[in-house]
């Protein structure tokens, strides 16, 4: 299986815990029907958080991409404040956590480290197959 293989096989899975955590359901509008995506709290490019869970939030398409007025990736400062007063806790570790990366951990780190991203793959599996997130992990 090739490293780009493995990656959108670990994005795909990662999304889907994230779903499943949140139910399914729009943290900002509410919407619990129609597609719902998994955005990233802190960049995916940021390899450290890219497959963590607590790095996820459940928005519908809307909310996350389409909205004219609001959405994740069109009005990007918007949803900033808006995630502030959804959850300060979570806000606060996203702002400690934005600029972590593989180097300040010690290790090496490319954008396609196939055991990485093989051993991330391991831990959603495992998360999944304990029946989800139960409660947050962030520190």
């Amino acid at each position: 299986m090739s490293r780009k293989t493995r990656d959108v096989a670990g994005i795909k899975l990662w999304s889907e815990v994230v779903r499943e955590y949140f139910g399914h359901a729009c943290q900002r509008c509410g919407r619990a029907h129609g597609r719902m995506n998994a955005h990233h709290i802190i960049r995916r490019a940021n390899y450290v958080h890219r497959y963590n869970p607590d790095n996820g939030l459940c928005l519908c398409v809307h909310c996350h991409v389409w909205g004219k007025t609001f959405s994740a990736h069109g009005t990007p400062e918007d949803f900033l404040a808006w995630f502030a007063e959804y959850d300060p806790l979570w806000n606060s570790w996203r702002i400690r956590h934005k600029n972590d990366s593989m180097k300040d951990e010690g290790r090496l780190f490319t954008s396609w480290n196939i055991p990485y991203i093989e051993s991330e793959i391991t831990k959603l599996k495992a998360v999944r197959a304990a029946g989800g997130i139960k409660e947050p992990m962030r520190d």
